[in-house]
């Protein structure tokens, strides 16, 4: 009886994930050189890896059920340390920023 119920909800699981839009997302966007940023390359990091970030969540979103615990995890951990990176980038530039209009 198990097995009866089990094989529909997984036919009708596998055809929601044939119809899940979000696309496994690419690599982490590159970060420029804190050194030698300018705002507008600032500007395109955060806009880069705001992009990143929601392609991460929509995959999620999308596939949740059907993901293994580890795979999920990698890419939780994935959108947090891309933000992360762009977060401490973000703050090593304002500091740039601060000493050199002093």
């Amino acid at each position: 009886m198990k097995a009866l119920l089990a094989v529909p909800a997984m036919l009708i699981a596998m055809n929601a994930a044939a119809d899940c839009p979000a696309k496994r997302p690419t690599e982490a966007p590159e970060m420029p050189a804190v050194a030698t940023a300018s705002k507008a390359d600032m500007a395109a990091a955060q806009a880069a890896t705001q992009t990143y970030v929601d392609s991460v969540v929509d995959f999620l979103n999308c596939r949740n059920y059907a993901m293994h615990d580890v795979e999920y995890n990698y890419f939780v951990e994935a959108a947090y340390s891309a933000a992360q990176t762009y977060n401490d980038m973000l703050r090593e530039y304002q500091q740039r920023d601060a000493l050199a209009s002093n």
